[in-house]
């Protein structure tokens, strides 16, 4: 059991805890972390702090935070964690006052529990009431989270929104499948936050009202008005008018679309994602074809880059995605972010992902995340791939994500040992059907030599178009001559494996 005298951390069956206790004669915050965040079992042995345990305790409350571990996720469901809730319950009582902190999957958890725990009030963020398929039926059938229904809903404390406490719900009532959870909890009041989806916290954080709500609720309970007040600033946010135009919201319509579309454009201009390190352009050219452009990384940010305007000029509709190095060490664009930021724009159009170095990466990552044509020239995976270090990992390895139904193509030196590297390793096992185009002695500069040879911007149609002949095999100068001959020197002898279209470029 858990010991009330100071910072201890350690598990109950599979569940992990942290707990910060350094006065009795003040409240506790229980706080559980929902499914983002979910720490592994060895970092949980270092003692990780969880989701809510460091803003609780700079606060000067006393804190035990809970969380599942990746390799046991159970949803809290772990037998071993559910028979020793009452005990751990009496044992609270020494606290004045208990509260109960939980978003998603642990505002599940903190309201089921609240009974066995003496929570006495809670605040809760879109959460998510019961996995019980009888009582949320409309999750499975929406197939959110069908992982989760596999876990025990029978038994003890398998629905939240029996829960006696009282407190607080922010939600937002235009995403169905939220509301709908929201309704079924009664002893709370409802504190909506229209047009953000499921990620309640996270737009709070992004419109500065999160640290507000949480610490007045602490205090006592939020004020409705002033919250409803604060809450326009989501006006302010590119998430909130994409995600009111996203399939996700039930009430949108193709006219209300076009008016929330054209007060956008207006209001942030071209920018259609801003994350801080990390942006999305539309370039619209009204045409059938979207080509979205990865940056391959640099220290400023861009709008557009140097494919841009010959793309336009060929016809094409362009989305640049550009960020800086910081994005490197950070996970700033998720699958849906991405998805909810393009998806109105690529529909019922041809995608195109295109990029060079890691920005060849990321096309292939999310190329297949949107079913797109790849063409990816010498892709550079993160760093970390190669140490094994997974801390550093900005996104899941090629082969946990989705694949394009187009094999996608990949352009690179078949003499280039990091460029063969990533193809042999982490490439070639995943893409049965992968067109490869050798581009013999360039090393990893391929695009950068494209870009200053002659009749580029016809190279860049035909690779778009995907005549790889007509851009890798028409130059000729004495420069690169000398270069091959170099390189002939000085290759080491590697081959290459798969099925090679090998062109040399000059």
């Amino acid at each position: 059991m858990i010991d009330l005298e100071d910072t201890t951390f350690g598990f109950i069956g599979s569940i992990y805890y942290k707990s910060y206790i350094f006065d009795k004669s003040r409240p506790v915050v229980l706080t559980f972390n929902g499914l983002g965040n979910t720490p592994n079992s060895k970092n949980a042995r270092k003692g990780i702090s969880p989701w809510g345990f460091e803003y609780i305790k700079k606060r000067k409350y006393n804190v035990i935070s809970f969380t599942n571990v990746s390799e046991h996720f159970c949803y809290y469901r772990d037998d071993t964690f559910l028979s020793k809730l009452e005990e751990f319950g009496e044992a609270l009582k020494i606290f004045p006052e208990r509260i109960g902190y939980g978003q998603s999957m642990g505002g599940y958890a903190a309201s089921a529990f609240s009974g066995p725990l003496n929570i006495d009030r809670l605040l809760l963020l879109s959460p998510i009431s019961t996995r019980e398929e009888k009582l949320a039926f409309w999750d499975k059938e929406a197939k959110r989270g069908l992982f989760s229904f596999k876990y025990d809903w029978s038994g003890l404390y398998s629905d939240g929104a029996e829960t006696k406490a009282r407190g607080a719900i922010i939600y937002d009532p235009l995403y169905r499948l939220d509301k709908l959870h929201a309704d079924r909890y009664t002893t709370l009041e409802k504190l909506p936050l229209p047009g953000v989806g499921h990620l309640v916290s996270e737009n709070m954080l992004r419109m500065g009202i999160l640290d507000w709500a949480v610490t007045s609720f602490l205090e006592g309970g939020i004020d409705k008005e002033k919250f409803l007040q604060k809450s326009r600033k989501r006006r302010e946010l590119r998430q909130y008018y994409q995600w009111l135009v996203s399939e996700e919201n039930i009430h949108a319509t193709e006219k209300r679309n076009k008016i929330i579309e054209k007060f956008f454009k207006a209001k942030f201009g071209n920018r259609i994602l801003d994350f801080g390190d990390i942006w999305i352009s539309e370039h619209e050219n009204n045409s059938d074809t979207t080509v979205i452009t990865f940056e391959c990384a640099g220290e400023k940010l861009s709008s557009s880059c140097l494919e841009t305007k010959t793309l336009l000029e060929k016809g094409y509709n362009n989305l640049h995605v550009s960020f800086n190095t910081k994005y490197l060490e950070s996970n700033n664009l998720s699958i849906k972010d991405f998805k909810r930021s393009i998806d109105s724009k690529i529909k019922n159009r041809k995608a195109i992902c295109f990029g060079t170095h890691f920005g060849g990466y990321l096309a292939l990552y999310f190329g297949g995340i949107i079913n797109a044509k790849v063409i990816s020239i010498t892709p550079l995976l993160p760093n970390s791939l190669y140490s094994k270090n997974d801390q550093a990992l900005i996104y899941n390895p090629l082969k946990k994500v989705r694949k394009p139904k187009t094999p996608p193509t990949v352009i690179l030196d078949p003499y280039d040992g990091n460029s063969l590297k990533t193809l042999n390793d982490y490439i070639f096992p995943l893409y049965a059907n992968l067109e490869s185009i050798g581009a013999s002695f360039y090393g990893n500069n391929i695009l950068e030599d494209l870009r200053v040879s002659k009749k580029y911007r016809d190279k860049l149609y035909y690779l778009m178009e995907e005549q790889f002949s007509r851009v890798f095999s028409d130059v000729e100068s004495k420069k690169k001559e000398t270069e091959i001959l170099n390189s002939l020197a000085n290759c080491n002898g590697n081959s290459i494996s798969g099925s090679w279209a090998v062109g040399q470029l000059y």
